[in-house]
């Protein structure tokens, strides 16, 4: 379980790697590939490691992961990353988890939330930095596997 819920969360990191912002008129369809690079589990109160707990989270427990971005998808991406995201989820007494991420490039940065999700799943980009300032929509987010990696696509508006 914690596997699934890692890479959806990781999955969220996503955005924004090297593109131009759609203005109020344009919108844009954008794909990625999000390269897993790091992983930290905070038990409530305990002391962070880079291992997944030996059961589901608890309340209070928080997820950090950090990635590579790469313009493309998991068969056919780009050999350099244009950004690199992080994302902290943290899971509250029902074991919801609420997740903020940033994925930044070249001084600036788009701003994404999102409740998490199992398998493929869907988060609200809420905003950004530089030329993302006014940036809106959503990031789809289709794992790969056991991986901890994901395809991302990017709905700007």
């Amino acid at each position: 379980m914690l596997k699934t819920i890692t890479v959806a969360v990781i999955g969220l990191s996503t955005l924004a790697l090297g593109v131009q912002p759609a203005d109020a008129a344009t919108k844009q369809t954008l794909h990625y590939y999000e390269k897993a690079t790091g992983f930290t589990y905070i038990p409530a109160g305990g002391k962070p490691t880079h291992k997944p707990p030996s059961g589901p989270p608890k309340p209070g427990d928080r997820i950090e992961v950090t990635g590579n971005l790469y313009k493309g998808d998991h068969k056919h991406h780009a050999t350099k990353a244009s950004g690199t995201d992080h994302t902290i989820c943290l899971f509250d007494s029902r074991l919801q988890t609420y997740c903020d991420a940033q994925a930044a490039f070249g001084g600036s940065m788009l701003l994404v939330f999102s409740t998490g999700g199992v398998g493929d799943f869907t988060s609200t980009i809420t905003g950004g930095t530089g030329r993302f300032t006014k940036t809106k929509g959503t990031v789809h987010t289709h794992p790969i596997g056991d991986t901890g990696n994901s395809d991302l696509t990017l709905h700007l508006r």
